[in-house]
């Protein structure tokens, strides 16, 4: 397992584990707190959503990190740094995961979170260090033109929500 700080986003990391194949097939461990230590986290939710070739999904604010492996396919996974007092404020990250690359992505703890499905069912799963609730998760527009984000060309399918969300200049998320 290696794993590498990003550093357009401060505190966020791709992480390469290992996977051991055989004429079986393969197994691959996708977690142990002995090896994630240094991260100290408790997972309290996981979670798992299968996308459609072209799908964005995003961007999304929580106040716990996230961990993510792309099971099925592949996808451009993003982070955004949302903290205002973040010396990496406002830049974002990316990395393509797939089912074949054994590459895992760390998103911080009041990041923004996205992702762009390349492929017809992609399967993302994460690990999340804290429950969902639509009360503290904010919601930006992953088309935002302050971020600016460089997804792939393509026609995107965007939820109602994620296109008609605001924009930075126009919230506040801390």
């Amino acid at each position: 397992m290696n794993i590498t700080p990003l550093s357009d986003v401060q505190g966020c990391y791709v992480i390469d584990i290992d996977r051991y194949t055989d004429d079986r097939g393969y197994f691959q461990e996708l977690y142990s707190k002995d090896k994630y230590e240094h991260f100290s986290n408790t997972w309290d939710q996981a979670s798992c959503s299968r996308s459609c070739k072209n799908v964005i999904r995003g961007i999304h604010c929580s106040p716990y990190p996230k961990l993510c492996c792309c099971i099925s396919g592949r996808m451009y996974d993003v982070a955004i740094d949302l903290r205002e007092d973040s010396p990496t404020y406002l830049q974002w990250t990316g990395q393509w995961l797939t089912s074949e690359n054994c590459r895992q992505f760390y998103v911080p703890a009041n990041c923004g979170h996205a992702f762009y499905a390349a492929e017809d069912d992609t399967v993302i799963l994460y690990m999340q260090g804290g429950v969902f609730n639509e009360d503290q998760d904010k919601v930006l527009n992953p088309l935002d033109p302050t971020i600016n984000i460089a997804w792939p060309d393509a026609d995107y399918v965007i939820s109602k929500k994620d296109s008609n969300a605001s924009f930075i200049t126009e919230t506040k998320i801390d």
